[in-house]
């Protein structure tokens, strides 16, 4: 990745950050797809509560995951691929027997990319949160 896009990448998280508070709030999409779809009778309170947090972190962190994953799957050999194929293996013996051991080491790597940030942010937000 070159340095000005790794730093428009770091700029741009605060946006992913206010872009998720939104979507969810109160006067945000996904109220206004329910009432317009007539599934709720008033918007929903979704700020604030566990769930808002979950979903932001998944919406945040996984790119984290995608991006090793990502690259990994597009560096595999073909050959293998084909190999499997010819030998008999269908599409889902071919993924777990080839593809999964193959991607582990980024597997791991975007594992660790997600988790420690994930428990950071909760701590963060149990610190911030106070004691109720």
């Amino acid at each position: 990745m070159p340095p000005c896009a790794a730093w428009r990448a770091l700029l741009s998280v605060p946006r992913l950050y206010l872009g998720v508070a939104y979507r969810i709030s109160s006067r945000g999409y996904l109220n206004d797809a329910l009432l317009s779809i007539e599934l709720i009778d008033q918007p929903l309170r979704i700020m604030y509560i566990s769930a808002a947090v979950i979903l932001g972190l998944v919406y945040i962190l996984l790119l984290f995951m995608v991006l090793p994953l990502y690259s990994r799957i597009k560096k595999l050999d073909k050959p293998y691929l084909e190999a499997a194929r010819d030998l008999g293996d269908n599409k889902l013996q071919t993924f777990i027997r080839i593809i999964v051991p193959l991607t582990m080491p980024s597997i791991i790597a975007g594992s660790l990319l997600v988790l420690l940030p994930a428990m950071g942010v909760f701590y963060v937000v149990g610190l911030l949160r106070g004691v109720q």
